[in-house]
């Protein structure tokens, strides 16, 4: 982690979260963004994390994150215009351990006692990548190469994961084949004419990606 900050900004998304009581009302939490892409650049993806519903009595607040290598932030909220909102973000990059990560908003009221309010669940993972080249005319076939990105950067052959290939049909996208990636993270499809999608559907700490062949 490299950054943890107030924001300056909210756009606020649906995500998973759990909400907990800290006074008659309970206060919601939410994140930017249920899922961080990380690139192979050191600059960060922020992720702005958004409380609503605290009382005239919260005087602070903070949002303890806990990554799933066990490495702990602490992100500083801040009062935003609007009665009862508070925000705070927090930078990611591929340094930061992917996969999901948990957050406990700890508030605190005017005599200094703290209790904790609610909790939020989001996941970090890194960039992959997928090509996809159309037939030239003469029965070749859709193909392509996935990579991932690697540990100490750069963009890696993704071998063994499956990679589905969809096409418009009826106004809807239709799964049509699906194909492995070899050792140099290759897959191909044999040729078919129309409108086509090449999808890898991700995993736990590897970004899902789509390729629509031109």
């Amino acid at each position: 982690m490299r950054f943890a900050v107030p924001a300056l900004t909210v756009a606020a998304l649906a995500a998973s979260l759990v909400s907990a009581p800290a006074s008659a009302a309970p206060i919601t939490l939410e994140p930017s963004a249920s899922t961080v892409v990380v690139g192979e650049r050191g600059r960060g993806v922020w992720n702005t994390f958004t409380a609503r519903g605290a009382g005239a009595s919260v005087q602070g607040m903070d949002l303890e994150l806990v990554a799933p290598d066990g490495e702990k932030v602490l992100v500083d909220f801040v009062w935003r215009a609007g009665p009862g909102v508070w925000n705070g973000a927090a930078s990611f990059n591929r340094f930061d351990a992917p996969g999901k990560w948990r957050g406990t908003l700890v508030v605190r009221d005017k005599a200094g006692k703290e209790k904790r309010a609610a909790r939020v669940v989001f996941h970090v993972k890194r960039r992959t990548t997928l090509s996809a080249a159309l037939p030239d005319g003469r029965g070749g076939s859709v193909s392509g190469v996935l990579r991932r990105l690697g540990e100490t950067g750069g963009f890696r052959p993704y071998a063994g994961q499956k990679v589905r290939l969809y096409k418009w049909t009826g106004g809807a996208w239709k799964l049509v084949a699906t194909a492995t990636t070899g050792a140099k993270g290759k897959y191909a499809f044999s040729a078919r004419p129309g409108k086509l999608q090449v999808r890898y559907s991700g995993t736990a700490v590897n970004a899902p990606v789509t390729r629509t062949a031109p």
